[in-house]
């Protein structure tokens, strides 16, 4: 049985702490900001969720490749004003302009490594304010691809000055634009 699977079991009650963690500290600072935001690998919603309960957003689009994730997603959003949701990945044609903030939660460990750099580009061009971007550290876990100094260099390098949250197995990088 796949982790989807048993999270439906369990009626999505306990989604991914470290997914909640990296959502938490950002919609409470951002508690009533009224932003355009970019939700890059929605998933079943949990942010979604969590960035309406807090005024976070004006707009918000989210986008997750995951089809079985993107129907909660869409069931969970439904009667939201200034919901926007696709089936697609990063970047999405569909997509355009800057947002405020660009939420990137424990996704940049899948990309491959060629297509790393290409991936953060986008993520640089389309953040007007505030990148709030998750991964394992790979020295804590066997699932993150690269260790937090690693991953701090590569948005260095893409223009970012970068803030390092490090939250057990999970880091968040808190990027601004240069």
């Amino acid at each position: 049985m796949g982790e989807y699977e048993l999270l439906q079991r369990r009626k999505f009650r306990d989604y991914s702490v470290g997914h909640r963690r990296m959502y938490q500290g950002p919609c409470t600072l951002l508690a009533g900001a009224n932003a355009r935001v970019l939700d890059v690998g929605a998933g079943i919603g949990y942010g979604l969720a969590l960035l309406r309960e807090h005024g976070v957003f004006r707009e918000y689009v989210g986008l997750e490749p995951n089809p079985r994730a993107y129907a909660y997603t869409l069931e969970r959003s439904t009667g939201w004003e200034g919901v926007k949701l696709h089936n697609a990945s990063f970047p999405c044609p569909d997509v355009e302009g800057v947002f405020d903030h660009v939420f990137c939660i424990e996704v940049v460990e899948h990309l491959p490594p060629d297509g790393r750099g290409a991936f953060l580009e986008e993520l640089r061009r389309v953040t007007g304010k505030i990148l709030w971007l998750s991964t394992p550290d790979s020295r804590k876990s066997s699932h993150g691809a690269l260790s937090t100094p690693e991953w701090e260099k590569m948005l260095e390098g893409v223009g970012f000055r970068v803030v390092v949250v490090e939250e057990q197995w999970t880091t968040l990088f808190v990027c601004r634009p240069v």
